[in-house]
């Protein structure tokens, strides 16, 4: 103790001092990306999980009719719960992580007051300006909304609308058929409450009107004294209300089939409408002083237009620009190439209204695409919308400043006239490469929309697949960005993975979509979760002890690697199998590691099976290179035939799952129908056995398999599309099965679209009773008892919804059971995890966040990796004591952003011994934590 206490006086006294060294690089841990989304894989991979086997499509507005099922569910006498079930799950967020957000608005009489909906996440608002957010919409109501609007009338500004139903990038939908929406939803009450208008609802009218469930902009006019004027822009068409969305009339594109369609309204009420260039009749840029008659003033210089978003010049009413993504490079643009090299045509165009009704003479064109931000030799760093996904534009009132957004944001302080006055202020990092790089500082890829506040033009916020960012003043020659997405939980869950091995662990590790893969260790609601590897978050595990985890992204990527406390990745090795590109894995593929031993990985490639042997002993040695050794392929294949219309859909392997029991049995299912067994996995050859299909449905993609904790001759599996049979158990290791779907099933008590089962789980309390869990596109739900049918009519095991005041009908898309003490944890495909210790065991006390600070590896050999947390720009000192207080090792660096990093420094020359570090801002007369670590060699 002596000796301790000597070298604590000793070490804060000597923290006092600087001595001014020459340092290694510092780099920010938030680096590690695998490649953009490729949305073509991802469609495919989605219409696969969810359309109807017997029309290759998902159902039209199924939503509103899933809905209407969990409705009459809820509300059947046989069938209603009698009290409701475990209403005790906890949301874990993450806290602060956003979701897609591209519904936005500020409040016209109170700034503070901010309104934004998730595309599948929920209406949400704040009253103090982003601080704190609170769910405005019942969990059990519909979800996704695409463009929020308030009424700008004097006192009518308690009037807001909200447009359902997303058209582009929707993840828990599918390429070539809509996950349609719910039409107009309307607040009376300055946005407290929502509820559907009759008109456009498809769960409360008779005929489905398609071009209600999508769009992509709802607006008020704020002209109209007498009657409310409110438009929408959907598919295909540009509606209009003048009864506050009680009724709608189309005044612009009768029967149209553009997919793509904007609109703008003017102060003084003339309205600008895009029609994209697919549609039959009509098509290109219109014009309108009264709202109803509508002039095409496309110009001669542009043609194959897609999605165009348009912006009424705040300074100058008379100036519109539209910004365009185009279908061929000879059609009045430029050409943008993104990271792979792929071509991509997009246009800026300005419109300039001089007389009569714009057309012909009375409006003049001007062509800026050659001013676009288009010819940076970096691969991040060049405008890109992704086809049109993402795509924004606004003019900042008062000053001559365009701010554009594709994947990433740019402003020209010139209005685009030159290419001269152009500057990236959110995105990527600048100067972004593939493997290694940065998100700009505390904002996001992928823009939405640009919202400045009329009180202040140079403050706004900014929409992206991250959720909602904040800046004091977009004007700045370093725009800094404020994450206002804290506690507006809107993100959306592929996987979840928990620590299995050890009780009241509070570890979680989630593979979000568009975000990347998260990790808290916190059972704190406020806990910051750490980004580990961006892309596309897939499936992922937790090692014993957290010696190391296995972190997954999109189409087959995979790493082992180690966190330090706060989930910053310290070193890594990818994994993934030699000789197989990225389109033979399916988009977000699955992959589990022997719980026994954690030594071995299974993961399917294709139509094979492949097994990793000598996981756990794999080197870490930051290696981006494929492994050439170590994995077993298997020579079977499946048989099932491919999918789709015209066999487009390629049969793959969709799920698997591993027995607890130690028997290394491993159980599997493709997209189209078929169960495999292999027998002892764990060696030899992968040997498939093709199981029964008696029962089984015609077509669908097995989305879930869960077997029995003490058995592997018992097995439940999911099919997630719509419109089939979805739930199975089978007690003879899949030769036979039973129906165990009962009121899940839509044939049974209601006449609406079954919901999508997209997982399943089974738990076993501490009395040996079985519960088992079905997560659906309609919540979570579970029964304590199946009742094995062998016909559709006795059929009826009785499913509960889960936490209907909390879970709801989000769409939960994975469910992860630690059976020692009963804990749970699921993912949600736009509310993000709920966790909950179901079989009523202790609960942990919320534990403190990880300090920001640590040492790794430790015991340390020739070098270690020091991270540290960055409050702001300042000069940093990073220095290395020896027991007695003496410094041994100290670096210098220059001031850097705020944030994580993450430092590697050579202890080679230090002998073997126990030695602590700490870091020390200039400014700042405190040490950070101080970190014991020991060099043994």
């Amino acid at each position: 103790m002596k000796i301790f206490n000597s070298f604590a006086i000793l070490f804060f006294i000597c923290l006092g001092g600087w001595i001014f060294l020459s340092g290694l690089p510092m780099k920010p841990i938030y680096d590690l990306h695998d490649e953009q989304t490729d949305n073509k894989a991802k469609a495919k991979w989605m219409l696969s999980m969810l359309a109807d086997p017997a029309t290759g499509e998902i159902p039209k507005g199924v939503r509103s009719k899933e809905l209407a099922f969990l409705h009459e569910l809820q509300n059947d006498n046989e069938y209603r719960s009698k009290a409701t079930r475990a209403d005790t799950w906890n949301i874990r967020g993450p806290w602060n992580v956003g979701g897609r957000t591209r519904a936005f608005a500020i409040d016209v009489k109170n700034e503070n007051h901010l309104i934004a909906a998730g595309v599948s996440g929920g209406i949400w608002q704040s009253e103090d300006g982003g601080k704190t957010w609170e769910r405005a919409t019942e969990p059990n109501t519909y979800a996704g909304v695409i463009s929020i609007t308030q009424d700008p009338r004097p006192n009518k500004t308690n009037i807001w609308y909200a447009l359902t139903g997303e058209l582009s990038g929707n993840s828990a939908a599918g390429g070539g058929a809509f996950y349609l929406g719910d039409g107009v939803l309307r607040s009376t009450d300055n946005g407290n409450t929502w509820m559907p208008t009759t008109s456009t609802s498809g769960q409360t009218q008779n005929s489905f009107i398609e071009a209600y469930q999508a769009g992509w902009r709802i607006a008020a006019s704020p002209i109209d004294t007498v009657s409310a004027c409110v438009y929408m822009a959907t598919y295909g068409s540009i509606y209009r209300s003048i009864d506050t969305g009680n009724s709608w009339k189309i005044v612009l594109g009768a029967g149209n089939n553009s997919y793509y369609t904007d609109i703008a309204i003017s102060s003084t009420g003339i309205v600008y409408a895009t029609l994209s260039n697919d549609g039959d009749n009509t098509k290109g840029f219109f014009r309108s002083s009264d709202g109803i008659n509508f002039k095409n003033i496309t110009p001669a210089l542009l043609s194959n237009m897609e999605r165009t978003v348009l912006e009424i010049n705040p300074n100058d009413e008379n100036e519109v620009y539209f910004l365009s993504h185009l279908s061929k490079d000879s059609s009045g643009g430029v050409v943008s190439y993104n990271y792979e090299k792929d071509p991509e045509y997009v246009a800026l165009t300005k419109y300039k209204y001089i007389s009569g009704d714009g057309t012909g003479n009375g409006g003049a064109w001007t062509n800026l695409s050659v001013n676009l931000p288009v010819t940076s030799p970096n691969q991040f760093d060049k405008f890109n919308c992704q086809g049109g996904y993402d795509l924004t534009i606004r003019c900042q009132p008062n000053t001559k400043t365009i701010l554009i957004g594709g994947t990433n944001l740019y402003r020209s302080t010139d209005g685009f006239a030159t290419a001269l006055n152009t500057q990236q202020i959110g995105g990527y990092a600048l100067a972004t490469q593939l493997l290694n790089f940065g998100v700009y500082p505390n904002h996001h890829p992928d823009q939405h929309d640009i919202h400045f506040l009329k009180s202040n033009p140079k403050k706004l916020y900014s929409l992206s697949d991250g959720g909602i960012h904040y800046t004091d003043d977009v004007n700045a020659s370093n725009v800094e960005w404020e994450n206002k997405s804290l506690g507006y939980i809107t993100t959306q869950l592929y996987s979840v993975a928990i620590n299995e091995h050890q009780s009241q662990d509070q570890t979680i590790l989630g593979g979000f979509q568009d975000n990347g893969n998260f990790i808290t260790k916190s059972n704190k609601k406020e806990s910051n979760w750490g980004q580990t590897v961006n892309g596309d978050g897939a499936y992922n595990y937790i090692a014993p002890n957290h010696e190391f985890y296995v972190i997954s992204t999109q189409q087959g990527n995979v790493r082992k690697v180690k966190l330090d406390d706060k989930g910053n990745m310290m070193i890594r090795r990818k994994i993934s199998p030699e000789g197989f590109e990225k389109g033979e894995y399916n988009f977000i593929n699955n992959l589990c590691v022997d719980k026994s031993n954690s030594d071995i990985l299974y993961m399917p490639i294709g139509k094979r099976m492949a097994r990793l042997n000598g996981l756990k002993s794999l080197a870490l040695e930051n290696n981006d290179n494929k492994l050439t050794t170590g994995w077993t392929i298997s020579t079977d294949t499946i048989t099932s035939a491919n999918n789709g219309s015209n066999g487009s859909i390629l049969a793959e392997i969709s799920v698997l799952a591993l027995s607890q029991t130690g028997d290394n049995r491993l159980y599997f299912g493709t997209n189209n129908r078929e169960i495999y067994r292999v027998d002892n996995a764990h060696q030899g050859e992968l040997k498939f056995k093709k199981l029964g299909l008696i029962k089984l449905p015609v077509g669908g993609y097995v989305s879930g398999i869960a077997i029995d904790p003490d058995s592997s001759k018992n097995v439940l599996i999911s099919y997630s599309n719509y419109n089939i049979q979805s739930l199975f158990y089978s007690s003879d290791t899949g030769n036979t099965w039973s129906y165990v779907g009962g009121n899940l099933e839509a044939n049974q008590i209601v006449t609406n679209t079954n919901p999508s089962v997209r997982c399943v789980n089974i738990l076993k309390d501490e009395n040996g009773k079985r519960i088992y869990f079905a997560g659906t596109s309609i919540g979570l739900f579970s029964t304590d008892t199946l009742i094995l049918a062998q016909s559709l009519p006795s059929n009826k095991t009785v499913w509960k919804q889960e936490s209907p005041n909390q879970i709801g009908a989000s769409v939960v898309t994975d469910i992860r059971i630690r059976q020692q003490d009963g804990y749970l944890a699921i993912g949600t495909h736009g509310n993000g995890i709920f966790d909950n210790y179901y079989t009523g065991k202790t609960k942990p006390i919320a534990n403190i966040e990880a300090s920001s600070n640590s040492v790794y590896p430790n015991p340390a050999s020739t070098s270690i990796w020091y991270t540290f947390s960055a409050q702001k720009n300042a000069e940093t000192k990073i220095r290395i004591h020896n027991m007695q207080g003496q410094i041994v090792k100290q670096v210098q660096h220059n001031s850097f952003r705020e944030g994580n990093f993450s430092l590697q420094i050579d202890v080679s020359n230090l002998p073997t011994g126990h030695y602590f570090i700490s870091q020390k801002r200039k400014d700042d007369k405190r040490s950070s934590d101080t970190k014991h670590f020991i060099i043994l060699r």
